[in-house]
């Protein structure tokens, strides 16, 4: 499973995989630029937040993850749902989240 969001820029897009990790692409070359590891099980959805400089990523794993889109280092988990997280959105310095416990979280993303 991958699904792929467009990046900032239109050179990049993310890709979130059932082995757990989240790919930043180069459309042009076809290759991975980064692998952003860190969730424990497989990764429903990942997108940029608007600055381009922050990944968000929701999982099986019950968790949001904030990441450093060019570092790939792990800003912060968000902990919440008592089951998987299969949608998240940012809007202004929000990040909305969706589970399969019924639950629509809304996290601020400043970190």
């Amino acid at each position: 499973y991958q699904r792929r969001v467009h990046g900032p820029e239109d050179d990049l897009i993310l890709s979130a995989s059932m082995d757990g990790t989240i790919k930043l692409w180069d459309v042009e070359t076809s290759f991975a630029v980064r692998t952003f590891r860190g969730h424990s099980a497989p990764v429903h959805h990942a997108i940029f937040a608007k600055d381009g400089q922050k990944i968000i990523s929701a999982s099986r794993d019950r968790t949001l993850k904030i990441w450093d889109a060019e570092t790939g280092k792990v800003l912060s988990t968000l902990i919440g749902h008592t089951n998987t997280v299969y949608h998240c959105c940012v809007y202004n310095n929000l990040i909305l989240s969706c589970s399969s416990d019924d639950i629509l979280k809304v996290w601020n993303l400043k970190v």
